[in-house]
């Protein structure tokens, strides 16, 4: 892990203020909590996750290749001893998109975050083992343990898990194990390699859709379910809007993990689905039972 790339590249920024730090969380909570459920929506119109996301990337990069042209933003060049890390970060980046993408088609949304709730745990063992952090202090574990408590509340009063047991939360959990590989490595890329702020968000994007890709076409087979797909204003008004903001989560997002380390980023990732789960709750019916909501708020609040 720590030797999969060379060392002596740092991301190029200064200590962060304050102020900085504060105003990189903000802009990430934003951009997050507003993604997952917009990305719900699109796929409840266009069923096709891989594509979606490609879609998403590929805007993404589009944007940054304006500003590379147009000198607007200084954008790193591809080189190997650079490209090298981000495949092995792009392989969790992609199987967690993927996953994420899958589980929101076959659950609910506060299923989906209950998993995202999770992420603290393993990612805090993972900086102790890897990333030379210490362990959570007792009041730390005391909140690790509600998030455990919660989760196990919400499991237990899921209709789904009662009716098909672990197989109902296989993408969940295939989505859980990437991320957090991906909150652990994204860190330890932005701690060690040197590039402007564009630079991670160029790399991930479009190093990332030739595995979305593969995805759409080898393993999800979505070009046969293109006539599944609805076309109309609205869906494609909701793509649009989910990749507009998808190029802010981007820099939004490696920008925050390089001000914060990789327990507080995915402690950042589970708050913000505080306001995803009211709007879930505000604009439709498919959601948990009351009982699961109130395990789900545990794990968040915890």
């Amino acid at each position: 892990f720590r030797e999969s790339f060379p060392t002596g590249w740092r991301m190029d920024y200064s200590v962060p203020s304050p102020h900085q730090v504060a105003v990189a969380i903000v802009a990430y909570s934003l951009c997050s909590s507003s993604m997952l459920l917009v990305n719900k929506l699109v796929l409840s119109f266009i069923p096709l996750p891989s594509l979606v996301t490609f879609a998403q990337l590929y805007v993404t990069a589009t944007f940054i290749s304006i500003l590379k042209i147009t000198g607007v933003s200084k954008v790193d060049d591809f080189e190997w001893d650079k490209v090298k890390p981000y495949l092995l970060y792009l392989l969790g980046f992609s199987l967690g998109v993927f996953g994420n993408m899958k589980a929101l088609e076959s659950s609910n949304v506060d299923t989906v975050i209950m998993f995202r709730s999770c992420t603290p745990i393993i990612v805090a063992v993972l900086e102790w083992a890897f990333m030379n952090r210490a362990l959570p202090n007792r009041q730390s574990l005391l909140a690790l343990l509600g998030i455990l408590l919660g989760a196990a509340g919400y499991v237990s009063v899921d209709d789904s898990f009662h009716v098909q047991g672990w197989h109902a939360y296989s993408w969940c959990l295939l989505y859980l194990g990437a991320l957090c590989f991906e909150m652990c490595f994204g860190k330890h890329i932005v701690s060690s390699v040197t590039m402007h702020v564009s630079g991670p968000v160029w790399y991930t994007n479009v190093l990332g859709m030739p595995f979305m890709l593969f995805f759409a076409f080898f393993v999800n087979n979505e070009h046969t379910k293109l006539p599944q797909a609805h076309f109309t204003v609205s869906s494609t008004g909701l793509l649009i809007v989910s990749c507009i903001i998808g190029v802010g989560i981007s820099y939004s997002g490696w920008h925050c993990r390089s001000v914060v380390t990789a327990t507080t980023y995915t402690v950042v990732g589970v708050m913000n689905k505080i306001l995803t789960l009211v709007a879930n709750i505000l604009l439709w019916d498919q959601h948990s039972s009351p009982q699961g909501l109130a395990f789900l708020c545990l794990c968040i609040a915890s």
